[in-house]
């Protein structure tokens, strides 16, 4: 039996030297032939082409936006838009200053705005105090400086 592993072994490792021998001739024969060289420098000028292209569309694409911008469409658009933009801003300040006016008319209002504000101040002084006290306790009881 070990006898007919070892044909079997030896038959193999021929056909795998001749599968080598044929791919090195293979190999050989695509260098001689300038298979491999041909292709790479077919495969430099398609890139080439490619990029050339590209820079082109490029260039095309940015005269056409020059043009654009620099069309009188584009610049009554431009004027159009800026003057909503005024107006709009124009509308939201007096839309602002109207709600300053009614407060400030509104003294139930302004009261209850001026008593959240001072809640709210006197909430943020405890908060404050209270994180001084907790950053206190937790450096104490880390460092072990407890009272």
């Amino acid at each position: 039996m070990i006898k007919e592993i070892f044909k079997f072994l030896g038959f193999a490792g021929k056909k795998a030297s001749k599968s080598i021998n044929k791919s090195i001739d293979f190999v050989d024969d695509a260098l001689e032939k300038e298979y491999i060289t041909s292709s790479i420098e077919k495969a430099k000028e398609m890139t080439g082409t490619v990029v050339q292209k590209a820079g082109e569309a490029y260039q095309t694409g940015k005269n056409k936006l020059d043009e654009l911008t620099d069309s009188e469409d584009f610049s009554t658009i431009k004027d159009k838009a800026k003057t909503f933009a005024d107006k709009l801003e124009e509308k939201a300040d007096a839309l602002i200053e109207k709600g300053k006016e009614t407060v400030e008319e509104n003294t139930t209002l302004k009261n209850t705005i001026d008593k959240i504000k001072e809640e709210g101040k006197e909430a943020m002084n405890k908060l404050e105090e209270t994180k001084d006290d907790l950053s206190k306790k937790l450096e104490d009881s880390i460092f072990g400086e407890e009272e």
